[in-house]
């Protein structure tokens, strides 16, 4: 295979490095369950989820599928779109 025999002459004859995973480390809870409760919840602890505009409204028809996420609450939406206008300000102030 061409692609190993390259592997072996940059390595020098030294074994490979394993490669960790922390897939199997980590517990992610399955999307429809209380701790994510659509497939967009996912990234809410890491705080890279963006919110769910119709869920509080009660008309997200997604359910467990949406993709976006069912944990922030209702003000989520709106307190990031004043953070990024904040954050756009300062950076064109600072120009």
């Amino acid at each position: 295979v061409p692609g190993q025999v390259l592997q072996r002459e940059i390595a020098g004859g030294r074994k490979p490095v394993v490669q960790l995973s922390l897939q199997s480390a980590v517990v992610t809870p399955a999307a429809g369950s209380a701790d994510c409760p659509s497939v967009g919840s996912a990234a809410h602890w890491a705080g890279l989820c963006r919110p769910c505009d119709f869920l509080h409204r009660g008309r997200c028809t997604n359910g467990a599928a949406c993709k976006y996420c069912h944990l922030c609450g209702p003000e989520a939406a709106l307190q990031r779109k004043k953070e990024k206008k904040t954050l756009r300000r300062a950076r064109k102030a600072a120009e």
